[in-house]
């Protein structure tokens, strides 16, 4: 019974050495994964050699299995031997030739095992007997037999000193694995001692291949299974120990698992006086900090520690650990140092509180600037238009028409410097409604004929006929583009011709990119001096300022508006020759019909209404020229200066709009429209406010509305406007 028991630990063997080796073959080409499926594929032909020898009961049989066994027993030793030169690096790749080499003797031996019946090089003489149920063969070794046993034990022994000056030689994170195949390698040595020395007693057969069997398992469970020999764990421990950040590895109990280098510091002590402790007994402060922080993976905690000394912030991150049954079994926490990261953050802020400080003082600056540039402009314009109406003259309008021309360059080149600033400072926004392209492109070009003609310049304009007529788009930065560029191209152009061109190309069904082009026969530029055509306040010298003045904002003003409109421009030029300027502007096409200018009409009808007008303005000018715009014996003007006045006449006189500025003493515009939009009396409360102002840098149009106004209008303020206004929000 006892004999059987031995067969069936061996068959048992066997069975599990061939699931290892198919388990093995599976996993290549991991490492190790080749060498350890011929390892168990010589240790179950071994086994189950063995296994059937002991078993068999008869001579044919028991000699037959106690000759294929050897087959096991000589490659074993050496595919072990291949093992440790591969793990221990000191063949990076085994060649066949190598491997053919190590063979010969093991096949010498395996070719005397199968006819050592025949001679006395392997048995000198040898004897069937049965011992209980046993059947075996026993006999006198020959000498091949100790030369194959002395080739076996070399390779095996080779193979463990390779292992142990590796196991010496390594860094301490390398050496768990190397010791694991090391033990692996001392269980065979073991066994076979045992074996030889019968102190196993009544076992008779040779236990040697079992213990292989265990050999092998040992290998592949810590290769495979715990991956103690791949990479990936070498590497992240290599990681762990060499990075900056802290990381602890706590368990439910909140015990330190596992502290890398950086952590310790933390602590300011030793890892293996903090591992198996319980975290707040280690450091009380922060692990009360840490622990009672939310669990998110995604969320990063700060904390100040003092270190040697020294105030240090770091980010800290809670992960959860969970096990392959989803169970949570712990956390790992890193802290990352973040002083540096802190102070550099907390210099960027108080940079750009500074930054913006200064833009809004440069914001304020600009709109004041602009309030009290345009407040006197206002006043010009609005007088030179009252004038031009009368019947004077012609050499009193023709000076009037002068200083209009004076008053209008100026009123372009404030226009440009505020313009700038509102795109430098993205507070420009772009239109997007329909407009009829054909009749912005005419009028824009009729507007400077007269300049033109005064110079002795030809001005063509050639617009294709297939421009689709209604775009959507921004109308009047479309006719500022065109009006720096003509502007520009009179200004430098002293004889010849201006020629303006516009055609369209069609996109699809739904958009066109407009192409543009003015060119001139001007002075022209050279070509190296084309880039800094575009650059803010550029000249490309001093003596073209002084001869053409000009503030050097025009280009660069084009140059962003086109790049807001999702277009390109383009420069040619040769000097004394002239300059073409080439835009291309994707709009999209409208299908909705223009309504042709009625204005004229409604003007006509406007002056026949009965109207009552509260004009709320501080200036005493400003309030002067409104006046006179809206001189008429059927509209009923009153003023007042502030907003508390107003409000106090709103309650003596019924009104039908009120225009008032914004900037004003004692009770500014804002004010003055939320309260009128807060009385009960609905006759109060519903008259329509038109804000005017002279601050183009601000949002205004957006303010003025959320207060309850119903436009908001820039100065100078011309008639046209104010009758466009009037003609919209006059009740009767």
């Amino acid at each position: 019974m006892f004999e059987f028991f031995q067969g069936l630990i061996l068959f048992l063997g066997s069975t599990i050495a061939l699931g290892i080796a198919y388990l093995s073959w599976k996993k290549i080409p991991s490492p190790g994964a080749k060498s350890a499926t011929f390892l168990m594929l010589s240790v179950f032909l071994w086994t189950f050699s063995e296994g059937m020898y002991v078993t068999s009961n008869s001579f044919i049989s028991t000699l037959f299995w106690d000759q294929f066994k050897f087959i096991g027993i000589v490659i074993t030793p050496v595919t072990i031997f291949i093992m440790s030169l591969t793990h221990t690096h000191r063949i990076s790749k085994i060649k066949k030739t190598f491997v053919l080499r190590l063979l010969i003797i093991p096949v010498i031996t395996l070719l005397f095992a199968f006819t050592y019946e025949n001679h006395n090089f392997f048995l000198k003489s040898f004897t069937y007997i049965t011992i209980g149920n046993l059947s075996i063969i026993n006999g006198e070794f020959g000498a091949w037999f100790w030369v194959h046993t002395a080739y076996s034990y070399t390779l095996l022994f080779l193979s463990f000193i390779f292992f142990a000056i590796e196991f010496f030689k390594q860094p301490k994170i390398y050496r768990r694995q190397t010791l694991v195949l090391i033990i692996a390698m001392i269980i065979p040595w073991i066994s076979n001692i045992l074996t030889i020395s019968n102190l196993i007693g009544k076992v008779i057969i040779d236990i040697t291949p079992p213990s292989f069997v265990i050999t092998g398992l040992i290998m592949f469970l810590g290769m495979f299974r715990f991956k103690l020999l791949d990479l990936i764990p070498v590497a992240k421990e290599v990681v762990l120990e060499s990075m900056d950040d802290g990381i602890i590895v706590l368990d439910n109990q909140n015990r330190l698992i596992d502290v890398n280098a950086a952590a310790a510091k933390l602590f300011n002590k030793q890892s293996k006086h903090i591992i198996g402790n319980i975290f707040s007994d280690v450091s009380p402060t922060l692990s009360q900090n840490i622990l009672t922080a939310e669990n998110d993976s995604n969320a990063h905690h700060k904390i100040t520690l003092t270190i040697n000394k020294e105030e240090k912030i770091y980010s800290i991150k809670k992960s959860t650990i969970y096990d392959i049954e989803n169970r949570d079994i712990g956390q790992v926490i890193s802290f990352h140092d973040i002083t540096d990261l802190e102070n550099i953050m907390k210099q960027l802020a108080y940079s750009k509180k500074i930054a913006d400080d200064a833009n809004k003082a440069k914001g304020l600056f600009l709109a004041n600037m602009s309030h009290e540039i345009k407040t006197p402009m206002n006043g010009v314009l609005g007088l030179i238009d009252h004038l031009i109406e009368k019947d004077l003259d012609n050499e009193t309008k023709h000076d009037l028409d002068l200083i209009k021309s004076c008053t209008d360059n100026l009123l372009g080149i404030i226009n440009d410097i505020l313009d700038y600033s509102k795109i430098e400072s993205d507070k420009l926004l772009l239109e997007s409604i329909p407009f009829n392209l054909k009749d912005t492109i005419i009028r824009t070009c009729r507007l400077f004929s007269f300049q033109a003609d005064k110079k002795g310049i030809e001005l063509i304009c050639t617009i294709d006929n297939t421009l689709p007529k209604t775009v959507i788009g921004d109308s009047v930065r479309v006719r500022q583009i065109l009006s720096n560029l003509i502007s520009n191209a009179i200004k430098f152009t002293s004889h010849g011709s201006i020629h303006i061109n516009v055609n369209a190309k069609e996109v699809d069904t739904n958009s066109h990119r407009l192409q543009f082009s003015i060119k001139d026969t001007g002075i022209g530029i050279s070509e190296k001096e084309i880039p800094k055509l575009f650059d803010s306040f550029e000249q490309l010298d001093t003596s073209t300022t002084r001869k053409y003045g000009g503030t050097g904002l025009g280009l660069a003003i084009v140059k962003k508006l086109v790049h807001m409109m999702d277009g390109n421009i383009k420069v040619k030029s040769k000097i004394e020759e002239g300059t073409e300027f080439m835009i291309e502007i994707p709009f999209k096409t409208s299908i909705v019909p223009i309504i042709e200018d009625t204005k004229n009409y409604l003007f006509q009808e406007l002056r026949t209404r009965k109207l009552s007008i509260l004009i709320v303005e501080d200036n005493k000018i400003n309030r002067t020229i409104i006046v006179k715009l809206l001189s008429n014996p059927n509209w009923k003007v009153i003023t007042v200066e502030n907003g508390q006045q107003a409000l106090e006449e709103l309650y003596k006189e019924s009104f039908d709009l009120i225009f008032t500025d914004i900037n004003m003493p004692i009770m500014d515009g804002y004010t003055l429209a939320k309260k009128i939009r807060l009385i009960e009396k609905e006759e109060i409360r519903d008259i329509p406010i038109i804000a005017l102002t002279a601050d183009t840098m601000n949002d205004q149009k957006e303010k003025c509305i959320e207060v309850g106004m119903n436009e908001c209008i820039s100065k100078p303020i011309r008639k046209k406007k104010l009758f466009t206004i009037l003609n919209e929000y006059a009740t009767h």
